[in-house]
């Protein structure tokens, strides 16, 4: 509907959105679909524009300083009229008018955990249900990579053995049957095997059967020969 400051637009569960008449080159009609970008006003109200900003949340964008509020933060100019603020408590250095830096969009913590910035370049999210407790804002943690999954974000861990245990545990698994399949309790195999044998005989790589015998004698599981390994 129109009115004076401009066109409300449908927001769904968030009610009526605000659309400035300003932001239009031409005038819509009662049903028309345009493309804007919602976000809060200085007021805290939820605004429409018809202007892009440089990034969205979830995206790293090269922002510049454009104002400094001691007791708050600094704002950035992302393209909108509205500046985008960036809080005391995530700058890890102080910031000056003017100055230009690299800045990932969020919004928070995930539902799933917290989100991170790998290597200044990637996102990552450690999930609440592999850590131990809360990780802090601005928090630099030596972490692994979990996953990569198909949009190219990065799951994340701190627990690097237990990245590595899960997937030598069904390889170490397979070991263990055998030999207990075993008359003797004993396989042919060591880690100086052919690469050949091993994959012939559990089709993994031979690092992979270093690995998991390893683990097995580790864990004082087997006995590993010259020849060959056993069970204890």
């Amino acid at each position: 509907r129109e009115a004076t400051p401009g066109f409300y637009l449908n927001g769904g569960s968030h009610g009526e959105i605000l659309l400035p008449g300003r932001q239009l080159k031409t005038r819509p009609t009662v049903g028309q679909l345009v493309d804007v970008f919602v976000y809060r006003d200085s007021e805290d109200r939820l605004v429409a524009t018809t202007a892009a900003p440089y990034a969205m949340v979830g995206e790293f964008a090269y922002l510049r300083v454009v104002s400094v509020n001691p007791r708050i933060g600094v704002f950035l100019d992302w393209g909108l009229e509205k500046d985008l603020l960036l809080p005391i408590r995530e700058q890890t250095v102080p910031l000056r008018e003017g100055a230009w830096l690299v800045v990932l969009l969020v919004l928070g913590e995930s539902p799933l955990g917290y989100n991170a910035v790998v290597n200044h370049t990637h996102r990552g999210l450690f999930y609440f249900s592999d850590l131990s407790g809360a990780l802090a804002t601005g928090q630099a943690l030596d972490a692994f990579i979990k996953a990569v999954r198909p949009d190219g974000k990065i799951d994340l861990t701190l627990n690097g053995r237990r990245v590595g245990y899960q997937k030598i545990a069904p390889v170490a698994d397979r070991i263990m049957a055998a030999l207990k399949a075993s008359p003797k309790g004993r396989l042919a195999l060591h880690d100086g095997s052919p690469p050949e044998e091993i994959r012939a005989t559990f089709e993994v790589s031979k690092k992979a059967f270093k690995q998991a015998i390893g683990t097995l004698f580790k864990a004082k599981q087997i006995v590993i020969e010259e020849t060959g390994i056993r069970l204890p």
